[in-house]
């Protein structure tokens, strides 16, 4: 399967924009140029055949078709984003609503109490991004 990854920057890039209302807070998020955010935009139009937003000097809405594209894509985008940083060897248990180490994991690894904390931190770090935390409430706890 070939697949072309400009796709997927382009549609990062549509959320973001409409995220923020307009081309510049995108550029400023994205670490791009205004111009950046407007050519990705572009190319994501241009290979997806519709006009995804309607621009004004001031602002950009998106137009019906990119309402559309965006209500069909921002799911898969954030479903991308939550197996990125699932824990490594964990399993994501429906049944019960949490992440499993399983037993065969920690058993194979050199360390097994390291896999264990390893697993809990990953869960815990998981779960802080997924519900965007404030990166400066996970400092390390020090109980002494």
């Amino acid at each position: 399967m070939s697949f072309d990854a400009r796709i997927l920057t382009g549609v990062g890039v549509l959320a973001t924009v409409t995220e923020v209302g307009n081309f510049a807070r995108a550029a400023e998020v994205l670490g791009l140029t205004p111009s950046g955010v407007s050519r990705a935009v572009a190319r994501l139009e241009a290979r997806i055949g519709v006009r995804l937003f309607d621009r004004t000097p001031r602002s950009v809405t998106l137009t019906e078709e990119g309402r559309r594209f965006h209500a069909q894509v921002i799911p898969l985008l954030a479903g991308i984003e939550e197996a990125a940083i699932r824990p490594a060897a964990a399993a994501w248990n429906p049944a019960i609503g949490e992440f499993i180490l399983p037993y065969e994991a920690v058993r194979r690894s050199r360390d097994p109490r390291q896999a264990i904390l390893d697993f809990a931190e990953s869960t815990f770090t998981a779960g802080a991004t997924l519900q965007r935390w404030d990166p400066a409430l996970l400092l390390p706890y020090d109980s002494r």
